[in-house]
């Protein structure tokens, strides 16, 4: 069979409300299923089951997953999702011990991606090689068991396990009914609790060899043990690359398989009768007769160690186990299942996940001929009462599954019954038989009223109830998830709604305080308009060039304009007062060395002030570098100075003061 079961169809409807509230995109792989049903375990539940952990110890803490969270969900503080029944029905109990971890590690999954099946045979795996004294290890649990994925769509849901070749389990429940909505979140409170979800890892290099410290030691790190939420991880390899080749086992493994193989091959075969007590016969007209295999759910049902290891050694020819009812199956169903079979198979045997598994008879290659032998002395020696299906009590004949047995067996009386009729008196007689009359006919009465129905009808009636209770149940839970949905959308939308009353109430608020703040900045600003429209206001006598300024820029520009002009009007005068001063004075020799536009008189002598020496250094310097420029370039200059303050020249184009005839 294929190692992924494809869910369509009417297998693809679950009867759980789902309302999917996952919004993590790192889970859009998982299923409808795992993503939608919520856990209906609340802290006022009477069935809750709380024990998680050996008596006396208080390492972790049981918590009921928060509204929207689901069984796929992630957990901070080291918290995980576990099915209650690990605990209550499988006997699980925290911290895992090193196989059960090294299992989920070996699969890279959390604990409850598993589906509960697949958990219980994990337990009976363990319990069975510590009664048979056989090393449980990982290796051998994948040399029994292989994968099986349930995939809907392109989307992945629970990973089951199921056996490879050789059967040793019986499943726990056919159908694991209800566990899907029973989960809470496990969370560790101690230290001891936190680290034994961790271990130390080695590190490798790329090229495979161990990192090693400045000391030559091994690199460790500290890691999970196992993934405590849904991880898409497992899916990378396919199934068959977590299972262990049969090359791959140690002979000590090897020979513990053999061991566990050879225990479950020494059961007595199951006998299979009709609901009218008839022998059940297959289609070639033999009885029925079924392999029996170790009873998972009988075993996880012990509470203590010795109760297993008597369980266990009674599992063989456990009485409770020989013989079944045979189911009622429609006729065109038994036959295309009959057509489907293998000549040599007797029965079908229908599994959890759906799929049919095959099982042989006693005699075929997993009995033995001892088998066959006593198969053989039961068809030709038929025993008046079989002892071995009795507790020790007296033991009734066969007559219902064997309806010849009078014929074959007349009735006869002892003798020492003959004796003791023959010795009492007619009188003792007549009260005996009247005695035994009326237990006749009260035996006749129970049997009447019980066939009409009785007991047995009123069972059927409350099972009919209860069954129609049950669907009523489910139908309710549904809606309460859906109402609960329901719910936490109309909660939302109503906290949307009062955020985006409280948004608007502050937005009209800011637009009021705008409005306000707006009025007083306009009215602001019109001042200061009017204020600056009031400075800019020409003068009466404002020249036209004046008005031209309109900018800082173009005032600035002019007041440098204005203090060159100035600058060159002082120069030009100086100038001109030495030239007409040497005019004058030629006769007598004008002596004119150590005069200077930035020096004044102080005290009867010449001197430069503090804040003209490095202007008349520069000045300096700017002399001695133009001596030998061309003279033409000193009378450019002048020109230029004329020229500025011929600009300025009165209205009859004299400079004051300055008289050019001279």
């Amino acid at each position: 069979m294929s190692d992924t079961e494809e869910v369509t169809g009417s297998q693809a409807v679950s009867k759980h409300k789902l309302v999917d509230t996952i919004t993590d995109p790192e889970l859009a792989w998982v299923a409808p299923e795992p993503r939608g049903i919520a856990s209906t375990i609340t802290a006022q539940d009477p069935r809750l089951f709380t024990i998680v952990e050996e008596a006396g110890a208080v390492n972790w803490e049981v918590h009921a997953p928060a509204e929207g969270e689901r069984i796929c969900s992630s957990y901070t503080e080291g918290g995980f999702t576990m099915y209650e029944m690990a605990f209550k029905e499988m006997g699980y109990r925290l911290p895992f011990n090193d196989l059960e971890a090294e299992i989920f590690g070996r699969l890279k999954v959390a604990p409850s991606q598993l589906h509960p099946n697949s958990l219980a045979f994990i337990r009976a795996y363990q319990i069975l090689c510590r009664y048979l004294e056989v090393e449980a290890t990982v290796s051998l649990f994948f040399y029994i068991f292989q994968i099986q994925r349930q995939k809907v769509g392109d989307r992945q849901g629970w990973i089951s396990l199921k056996h490879q070749s050789s059967k040793i389990f019986k499943m726990f429940v056919e159908s694991a009914r209800g566990f899907k909505e029973r989960y809470y979140v496990v969370k560790p409170v101690t230290e001891f609790a936190l680290n034994s979800l961790y271990m130390d890892r080695p590190v490798f290099l790329e090229d495979g060899s161990p990192q090693l410290d400045e000391g030559g030691e091994p690199v460790t790190e500290w890691v999970l043990r196992f993934p405590l939420s849904w991880s898409s991880e497992h899916f990378v390899l396919r199934t068959d690359e977590y299972l262990t080749a049969v090359e791959d086992l140690t002979p000590a493994e090897m020979e513990g398989f053999e061991k566990l193989k050879a225990y479950v091959d020494g059961f007595k075969p199951c006998k299979v009768i009709t609901s009218l007590g008839d022998v059940a016969l297959d289609k070639h007209g033999k009885p029925r007769i079924e392999p029996r295999f170790v009873n998972t759910r009988l075993l996880l049902s012990c509470k203590t160690v010795s109760a297993e290891d008597t369980l266990l050694g009674r599992m063989a020819d456990l009485a409770s186990e020989l013989m079944r009812i045979a189911a009622e199956q429609k006729g065109e169903k038994s036959k295309k299942k009959a057509r489907r079979s293998k000549p040599n198979i007797l029965i079908a045997e229908q599994t959890a996940s759906g799929s049919i598994t095959q099982s042989s008879p006693v005699g075929s290659s997993a009995g033995t001929p001892g088998g066959r032998a006593k198969r053989h002395r039961e068809e030709h020696m038929t025993p008046i009462v079989d002892l071995s299906e009795g507790d020790g009590g007296f033991v009734l004949p066969a007559c219902l599954s064997n309806r010849s047995f009078f014929d074959k067996n007349p009735l006869q009386v002892p003798a020492s019954e003959k004796n003791y009729v023959l010795g009492v008196s007619s009188a003792a007689r007549q009260n005996q038989l009247n005695e035994d009359i009326a237990a006749v006919i009260r035996l006749a009465e129970t049997a009447l009223v019980l066939n009409e129905g009785g007991p047995t009808r009123e069972v059927e009636k409350l099972a009919a109830r209860n069954a129609k209770l049950e669907g009523h149940i489910v139908k309710l839970e549904g809606e309460l998830i859906d109402l609960r949905g329901k719910q936490e959308n109309y909660g939302q939308l109503l906290e949307d709604v009062r955020v985006s009353r409280d948004e608007l109430e502050l937005a009209k608020k800011r637009l009021e305080e705008v409005e306000t703040r707006g009025v007083e900045e306009k009215k602001n600003l019109e001042a200061v308009i009017a204020d600056l429209q009031s400075k800019l206001a020409p003068a009466a006598d404002e020249a036209i060039e004046t008005s031209r300024l309109v900018s800082r820029a173009d005032l600035v520009k002019e007041i440098k304009r204005q203090g060159g002009l100035m600058l060159a009007s002082m120069v030009h005068g100086w100038k001109n007062a030495i030239a007409q001063l040497r005019v004058v004075n030629a006769e007598h020799g004008l002596i004119t060395d150590g005069n200077h536009k930035l020096k004044r008189v102080e005290n009867g002598q010449i001197v430069i002030p503090e804040e003209y020496k490095k202007m008349a250094l520069e000045e300096e310097k700017y002399d001695e570098a133009g001596d030998d420029d061309d003279e033409e370039e000193e009378e450019a200059e002048e020109e230029a100075e004329e020229e500025a303050v011929g600009e300025e020249k009165a209205p009859d184009d004299n400079l004051e003061g300055h008289d050019e005839s001279t």
